[in-house]
């Protein structure tokens, strides 16, 4: 928690971030403590003594602190690799203040000591924040870390802003509280524990708005009750844009609960989107799987959209999503590949989204996807001829031996990833099963893992210690990240280190005996792109895609934009390491979604992990 004590309005003001705390008297600030993310000559006594600066007010995260000028400017110093300090960059630290980007007028912050996020209240009631985004604490619909000031969405209007651990609320001038982040422990006050990842209003019933009194209304009572209130926030997930050609786009996405689902688009022209299209099933459709398509536009145009799941509307943290129609291609031949969707108990879904990708020798294709209803009778159906290649400027070209990944994404009756090649999908051999289960095979002594799917809840290090030893009673000893060059660990038995587990990034598991990991969630269908430093970066490959399928083709990746970034690639097998080096022929070993990696980088790149589909042909992955 952040603390803030007045000393009765007799003494310099105190507040108390994450093992350090700061005084400000008048308007100059001192703060002492740990200095690992604020350093200065003196760390013991007074980390910085900021005569340069005046604040009215002062804001500590977890390692980062902000502060209010009396022009309602912000200043941030500290931990910045999360996009903590607000001016655009995701740097390790700053000793000095920086300016947040772009400048704005504040009239307070907000921070918590338990928290790697901040937010800050505009002149007009607008609440704009910053930094880590992992539970959707920044309100912006999606989990995307922000390192500038992004508006809260919801269009609310707030008179005070408090931020928790993961988490914030807004007070409304009305009196209303709102909250978004994390909901593990049921925080945000909605009767649930889902996360939000936009505004949720406090006291719903399971998202869904309780009213302290009711008008009757004139009338029978209607013979359908809504499953869903218009107005409740509820986040978009999964927004795909695929089936793209020179005239047409389709808009797929997934909710926590069934809703209605439309998009708003028009030219990417600068102005807000406000032509509506509805979902392919009627716009009356209720469903957790959305699947809407535009049609009759201009070729090798952009256009913008927002989705809109009931009322609540995303709209890319206001960026609004963007899609580039491609060029009129000749007509191709046609080739019908299918397969089957089922639940888990070998029933029928009443909505699935399936997407395609090719991949072989000439890379990836763009997706295609098709949307499977009740009277599908589990049947999806995709025709390769209409496959471009990921530019969109020419066929894909394909045969029987290229290798489709298909993904089905079915709401909250899970997900399944399955590959197979093109002569075996042309007679419909591939047959997956909804699930949200990911179970990982753990052996005694070290593991090197990933996340292969988005947890369906937040995960801390102790929920994944529980779930394995859920199986074999101590088997989970500790559990290892590489962060900031240097190893953190938790051990089980013991409460220190609660950091999150997270998709994208590698973890060391050490176990006492084998046993199995299973955790709920979305499987990944495309790779999780990372920003990696100079020196050692612990990577995890959770999904993968196109080819070559080897740590060669990392370093060609990471060397591309300029020759000599990538040092090595490692991995953990058999109890031991085994490196390739880049430029080497030895040890190229294939990635594979669901394990770690090290990479050694000289400078700063962006890797995005390569390789063949997850499993082999014509096997199914849960």
């Amino acid at each position: 928690q952040v603390y803030y004590h007045p000393l009765q309005g007799k003494g310099p003001r105190v507040f108390l971030g994450n093992f350090f705390f700061c005084a400000l008297n008048s308007s100059d600030i001192s703060c002492s403590g740990d200095s690992r993310w604020i350093q200065s000559n003196n760390d013991s006594v007074n980390l910085w003594a900021l005569r340069d600066y005046s604040f009215t007010l002062i804001a500590p995260a977890a390692y980062t602190v902000c502060g209010l000028t009396p022009g309602g400017a912000a200043w941030c110093w500290g931990k910045g690799s999360e996009g903590q300090l607000g001016n655009g960059e995701y740097v390790a630290s700053s000793a000095r203040p920086v300016s947040i980007n772009p400048a704005r007028v504040f009239t307070s912050l907000a921070a918590d000591a338990a928290s790697n996020h901040t937010c800050g209240l505009g002149t007009s009631g607008d609440a704009w924040c910053w930094g880590y985004n992992y539970f959707g604490q920044l309100g912006t619909g999606d989990t995307a870390n922000r390192a500038n000031p992004v508006a809260v969405g919801g269009d609310l209007t707030f008179a005070s802003l408090a931020v928790g651990g993961n988490h914030t609320c807004g007070l409304t001038p009305a009196g209303a509280a709102w909250c978004w982040g994390l909901n593990v422990n049921g925080q945000l006050g909605d009767g649930s524990h889902t996360n939000r990842t936009t505004p949720g209003l406090v006291g719903a019933s399971g998202g869904v708005v309780v009213p302290v009194t009711a008008t009757p209304t004139v009338g029978p009572a209607p013979s359908v009750v809504p499953t869903t209130v218009p107005g409740t926030a509820v986040g978009a997930r999964s927004v795909r844009v695929t089936n793209v050609t020179d005239t047409s786009f389709t808009v797929s996405w997934a909710t926590d609960r069934a809703t209605t689902g439309t998009i708003r688009w028009g030219p990417d022209d600068g102005t807000t989107p406000a032509t509506v299209a509805n979902d392919r099933r009627g716009a009356s459709t209720v469903s957790t799987v959305h699947y809407v398509t535009v049609s009759g536009r201009t070729p090798s145009s952009r256009y913008r959209f927002d989705v809109v799941s009931d009322s609540t509307v995303d709209t890319n943290g206001g960026a609004h999503y963007v899609v580039t129609t491609g060029s009129t291609l000749a007509i191709t031949t046609p080739s019908l590949t299918y397969g089957t969707v089922s639940l888990r108990d070998g029933g029928v879904p009443t909505g699935v989204i399936v997407q395609v990708v090719a991949s072989g020798s000439n890379g990836t294709s763009a997706p295609l996807t098709d949307l499977i209803v009740a009277s599908d009778q589990r049947t999806w159906a995709v025709n390769l001829g209409n496959l471009r290649t990921a530019t969109l400027d020419a066929p894909f070209a394909f045969t029987d031996a290229t290798v489709l990944t298909v993904l089905a994404e079915g709401g909250v009756d899970g997900s399944a990833i399955g590959t197979v090649t093109v002569a075996d999908a042309l007679t419909g051999s591939l047959s997956l099963t909804l699930s949200d289960e990911i179970t990982v095979s753990l052996q005694t002594g070290w593991n090197l893992v990933a996340l292969r799917a988005n947890p369906a809840s937040p995960m801390l290090v102790p929920d994944a210690c529980r779930a394995i030893n859920a199986t074999v009673t101590g088997a989970a000893v500790e559990v290892n990240r590489w962060i900031d060059s240097g190893w953190e660990g938790h051990f089980c038995a013991l409460p220190p280190h609660r950091f999150a587990i997270e998709a994208g990034e590698g973890y060391f598991v050490r176990m006492s005996a084998p046993a199995t990991w299973t955790y709920r969630g979305t499987l990944l269908a495309s790779p999780v792109t990372r920003s990696l430093g100079a020196g050692w970066n612990l990577v995890g490959a959770s999904a993968v895609s196109g080819t070559p399928s080897t740590a060669a083709g990392s370093c060609a990746q990471l060397n591309a934009a300029q020759a000599g970034t990538a040092i090595e690639v490692d991995r953990w097998i058999d109890g031991g390491w085994e490196g390739h080096r880049c430029g080497l022929p030895p040890n190229d070993f294939t990635l594979e979604a669901g394990r770690g990696y090290f990479i050694r980088l000289v400078r700063p790149a962006t890797w995005a992990p390569t390789g063949a589909s997850p499993v082999s042909a014509s096997a199914v992955q849960r």
